[in-house]
């Protein structure tokens, strides 16, 4: 299983806008094939950070994802509460 971990950090008093917009593309996401799992996790410790973990069946669905109209239609939405470039991580789960 492969995982993207996606780190945001939202501009001050947009964290509940973001949350309830990426909440609704949470669905989305999870119905592409390959897609195992998505949770969105705000950080508690600093109320405009949130991560959004991605797990894949396997590494070719991870990247293809990038390429779904999904994918393309995600992106200037999140941007678009962006204070900071995110920064996006990818793994192999190794244990559970």
């Amino acid at each position: 299983m492969f995982i993207e971990i996606a780190q945001f950090t939202i501009q001050a008093g947009k964290g509940a806008d973001f949350a309830q917009v990426a909440g609704a593309l949470i669905p989305e996401i999870r119905a592409l094939d390959g897609c195992s799992d998505v949770e969105l996790v705000r950080i508690s410790e600093t109320g405009d950070r949130y991560v959004m973990l991605m797990r894949w069946k396997t590494q070719e669905a991870l990247a293809a994802f990038y390429g779904t109209g999904t994918a393309k239609k995600i992106a200037p939405i999140a941007e678009a509460f962006f204070s900071a470039p995110p920064i996006i991580d990818h793994g192999q789960v190794i244990s559970q």
